[in-house]
C-alpha cells in the first residue's frame, strides 16, 4: 500500500527520478580485482564511458533496474565500440530494464548492444521491457566475431 501511494505521490507532483553515474566502491576492473557491480548507478556508471567496455566487473547484490519506468536503459557496448570485457552476475538479478527505441540509433540494443570476444556468465535478466527494431535481445543486442 505504501509503495503504491508513493508511486501515485510521485507521478502526481511530477517528480522525476534521476541516477547518477556512480563508480563502484570495489575493485579496479582487471580480470584479478574486477568492479564489484551492486546498484544501478553502477550499471550507469559502465555504460557512460566506452572505456570501461573492456573491464571486467561481478555483480554482488540484486539490482532493481529502475522502479518507476523512467529509465530508458542505453547500453553497455555498440557496434562501433563493442564490450569486449567480462561480466558475471554470480547467480544475481538485474530486474526492471526498459529499452526502447532509439531514433539516433535503433540497432544493437539490450544490456549489452554489441559484444566481441567478452565473457559474460551467470547473469539473470527478469522483467525486461524491449521495444525496438533489429540486433536486440534483452540480454545482447549483437555478438560480433563469434
Amino acid at each position: 500500500m505504501k509503495k503504491t501511494f508513493l508511486t501515485i505521490l510521485l507521478i502526481a507532483v511530477g517528480f522525476t527520478l534521476n541516477y547518477a553515474q556512480t563508480a563502484p566502491a570495489n575493485g579496479d576492473g582487471s580480470s584479478g580485482n574486477p568492479y564489484q557491480i551492486a546498484t544501478f548507478d553502477n550499471l550507469l556508471w559502465i555504460q557512460a564511458d566506452i572505456s570501461r567496455w573492456d573491464k571486467h566487473y561481478i555483480q554482488t547484490a540484486d539490482i532493481l533496474a529502475d522502479p518507476y519506468g523512467s529509465e530508458n536503459w542505453d547500453r553497455i557496448g555498440d557496434a562501433g565500440d563493442p564490450f569486449t570485457g567480462s561480466y558475471n552476475g554470480q547467480g544475481h538479478t538485474i530486474a526492471g530494464l526498459f529499452i526502447a527505441l532509439d531514433a539516433n540509433n535503433a540497432n544493437y540494443r539490450g544490456f549489452f548492444g554489441a559484444i566481441n570476444g567478452a565473457t559474460l556468465e551467470n547473469i539473470t535478466l527478469t522483467e525486461v521491457n524491449i521495444t525496438n527494431q533489429d540486433r536486440v535481445g534483452a540480454l545482447v543486442g549483437n555478438s560480433i566475431g563469434g
